[in-house]
């Protein structure tokens, strides 16, 4: 699982939105508002899917 991101328009700085997803299911999520109270600045910000981004995971050492 990956976390889901955006960037705050106050700051610009990314924001995790504290939503995981795997990127077949990111890229399936419907085009809807949905709410977060940023840590960066504050204020609550509302983004849709098109918005955010998933990081990449962290590859697990294989041995």
């Amino acid at each position: 699982m990956s976390d889901i991101l955006i960037r705050c328009p106050v700051t610009g700085q990314a924001v995790l939105t504290g939503l995981t997803t795997e990127i077949v299911v990111f890229e399936t999520l419907p085009d809807v508002d949905i709410p977060l109270r940023c840590p960066r600045c504050g204020q609550t910000h509302r983004w849709k899917p098109t918005d955010a981004w998933v990081a990449h995971p962290v590859n697990p050492v294989r041995h």
